[in-house]
């Protein structure tokens, strides 16, 4: 495996995995309750709560990870943070215990009994998105110097607002389609992308279609094919990695764009159609690694006609260091949702001459 030298968009991931919030100012049973409402909220993503450990048999040291109910404690000192990270990485969100951890970002959930603590955590409020309690007790919060000015006021957790603006904050990653024209089309004899199928070059039909449905799609191809296609060059990815098959243009767009969620779509289904598309985007399910559609009930995931989330980057990666590079292969054993097709004569692959003379009869 080649690899071409680059600069890369690092992962946005914070202390606590891609993204955390740290609540602060009220008590831990409160907290606690505020991440079940997040869950609630949020239901269509992975929420993740980070934690002290109130069992005293455990060392206060060691971090319980809970995610919808389910924990890690890590005892382990050797690898405690490489395991706790990577467990981490698995969610959209952390919600994190502030009277025990700092993070990123914080929500001031105001408690009478409890503004003594806060206070002693002035030097944590970094970057304030809600205060959630009366306008008049942050007013006198702000004069008497806490950096509360600059965030959404909710006057408590019931408030319609506040559930809004937590959907909305923390909205599912951006979905993007990526069209893959990488294949070195051996089989074929010609370039499949450039193959005429509905009176356009077929990369130009699948990218008036994704337009069409606002996907905004990006094309991957290797180096020496980037000359035949006409595209924004913004849009346009060169495989940084070498002889992984479709996986180079995945990995080389998230090397780019890492927090992307990204609809791969090949060039070589002509009959495809936004019917097997629309289907796919709405049964997504960002708590998933993948959304994945199956030509039949119990048959294989088609990885070309795929929705992979942002979180697959790193499982990706980890995959080819262990030389596995079967992007079915990889959905097969990960945690995927699927759904089967309602029209699956769109998904037939066509890669030989004799199988394009059989739909062209």
């Amino acid at each position: 495996m080649n690899a071409r030298h680059g600069q890369l968009t690092r992962l946005s991931s914070g202390q606590h995995g891609k993204r955390a919030v740290a609540i602060l100012g009220t008590n831990c049973n409160e907290v606690k309750a505020f991440f079940h409402r997040t869950t609630a909220w949020l239901n269509t993503q992975k929420v993740i709560y980070l934690d002290e450990s109130h069992d005293a048999s455990i060392a206060c040291s060691d971090a319980l990870c809970t995610l919808h109910g389910e924990g890690m404690v890590i005892h382990e000192p050797d690898n405690r943070q490489y395991m706790q990270d990577a467990y981490l990485r698995q969610g959209n969100l952390t919600i994190v215990n502030g009277n025990h951890f700092p993070a990123d970002e914080q929500i001031v959930i105001y408690h009478p009994d409890k503004e003594q603590s806060l206070r002693k955590r002035l030097s944590q409020l970094t970057k304030v998105l809600a205060f959630i309690g009366p306008k008049e007790i942050q007013e006198r919060l702000i004069a008497e110097g806490m950096p509360l000015e600059d965030c959404m006021q909710f006057e408590h957790l019931e408030s319609i607002e506040l559930k809004e603006w937590m959907q909305h904050n923390y909205a599912p990653p951006l979905l993007r389609a990526l069209l893959l024209v990488g294949g070195k089309s051996v089989r074929m004899g010609q370039e499949k992308g450039l193959m005429i199928h509905h009176q356009l070059p077929q990369y130009q039909h699948l990218s008036t279609l994704m337009r069409t449905m606002e996907l905004n799609p990006i094309l991957s191809c290797r180096e020496e094919q980037a000359p035949q296609y006409e595209w924004p060059t913004s849009d346009k990815i060169i495989d940084r990695l070498m002889d992984i098959g479709p996986l180079a243009g995945l990995l080389s767009t998230w090397m780019r764009w890492p927090d992307m969620a990204l609809l791969t779509i090949a060039c070589d289904m002509p009959a495809l159609t936004e019917k097997s598309i629309a289907q796919l985007v709405a049964a997504r399910n960002p708590k998933a690694m993948a959304t994945t559609i199956l030509i039949e009930a119990g048959g294989m995931p088609e990885p070309m006609l795929t929705i992979w989330e942002p979180r697959a980057y790193p499982i990706l990666m980890h995959a080819i260091s262990a030389g596995i590079t079967c992007p079915r292969k990889i959905l097969q054993n990960s945690n995927v949702h699927s759904v089967v097709a309602q029209h699956p004569e769109e998904l037939k692959n066509i890669n030989t001459p004799e199988e394009l003379a059989g739909i062209r009869k």
